[in-house]
């Protein structure tokens, strides 16, 4: 059986003169398409939602206490959208996933403290905690971002386009076949 990873690292692909990260050498299992999804997905609608009302996050954010709620209002938005847009089309896929699942983490944290915080805590104008994702959703994300780290991105990514060998040259009609002399 073939190995699973293709090409091996550090094989330049002559055609595009292009030599890939190690990190960008991926699986040529199809399945991981699925876990890209998972953990992109929620990137992606959560991302576009804080970018259009990006109060809710501020809110969150200020619920919790965090320092400059404001600020990361304004920016986790974007770095949402941008990790949900590279794991989509698999381009440093493995990058993309580690910062995906420590965003995952302080999904589950931030979920689990607005969910846990008593109501006499809450600082003003807050009389009720603001609403917050269900509790699998960090967790299933996290689970999807270290397949996506472990196994690469899979061969419907850009990472798996990039890192594919030349083909090997057509074979010259002027050369006798082989095995005969």
């Amino acid at each position: 059986m073939p190995d699973d990873t293709t090409p091996p690292a550090g094989q330049t692909d002559s055609a595009a003169g292009y030599e890939p990260h190690p990190s960008q050498v991926t699986t040529s299992a199809e399945w991981v398409l699925g876990a890209r999804i998972l953990a992109a997905g929620p990137f992606l609608y959560y991302g576009a939602n804080h970018l259009v009302t990006p109060a809710l996050l501020r809110d969150m954010l200020v619920v919790l206490r965090v320092p400059g709620a404001d600020i990361l209002a304004m920016l986790a938005p974007v770095v949402e959208l941008v990790l949900g847009l590279a794991l989509i089309v698999g381009i440093f896929a493995r990058f993309a996933a580690g910062a995906g699942a420590v965003a995952a983490l302080l999904l589950f944290w931030i979920t689990w403290s607005v969910i846990t915080i008593q109501q006499g805590t809450l600082p003003p104008p807050f009389t009720v905690p603001p609403p917050t994702p269900s509790i699998p959703m960090p967790i299933v994300m996290l689970v999807a971002n270290i397949i996506v780290i472990i196994k690469g991105a899979g061969p419907c990514s850009l990472d798996y386009e990039l890192t594919k060998p030349a083909p090997a040259p057509p074979p010259d009609p002027n050369e006798p076949p082989l095995g005969i002399v």
